[in-house]
């Protein structure tokens, strides 16, 4: 009991105000570390009686050490609009190095690379011309003469149709079901 009171009182910990890497000291040896998201989450499970199993955590990070006593640099994020590309790119390039590149067991190797695949980037189409165009629909639905809709039963031989001149009908026969 003693011998573990000893022990733990030869580690400890320092971290920088970002928490994501720091110092980490055991016994006389001092190393600096990063803390790294894994790629996925690992379940950790305890037993009491070899038989029985029960889950403690679920293990999201991982602290990666360097044999030397400095701390790891990050690079230092650009404060500012996060739309603009320079900070975007510091972002991302910090969120890079925070990421681990492999699980924990040896099949997880390169996982990031391997079993996820990228995401696609979003077309942002410019609001104006959107609305414009939806503008100009509602223009053309609202001087449409007439309008004609059809209720096709897939059981019967031909599709039952009907012609209005000034307004949207929806509907139809109420005794035969409506399909698409």
């Amino acid at each position: 009991m003693q011998r573990n009171l000893e022990q733990r009182s030869n580690m400890a910990i320092k971290f920088v105000p970002n928490m994501r890497c720091g110092q980490l000291k055991v016994n006389d040896k001092t190393m600096g570390f990063k803390v790294q998201d894994l790629p996925c989450i690992v379940e950790t499970y305890k037993t009491q009686d070899k038989t029985n199993i029960y889950k403690v955590a679920d293990i999201s990070q991982i602290i990666n050490c360097n044999s030397t006593p400095e701390i790891p640099d990050l690079g230092t994020v650009i404060e500012g609009d996060k739309n603009d590309p320079e900070v975007a790119e510091s972002i991302a390039k910090r969120e890079k190095l925070l990421r681990y590149p492999h699980g924990i067991t040896a099949p997880m190797k390169n996982a990031r690379k391997r079993r996820f695949r990228k995401t696609k980037k979003m077309k942002y189409t410019d609001a104006p011309q959107v609305e414009q165009e939806l503008k100009r629909l509602l223009r053309l639905d609202l001087e449409a003469v007439s309008i004609r809709w059809e209720v096709i039963d897939v059981d019967k031989k031909g599709p039952k149709t009907s012609e209005n001149d000034t307004s949207v009908t929806s509907g139809g026969n109420e005794d035969a079901p409506e399909t698409l």
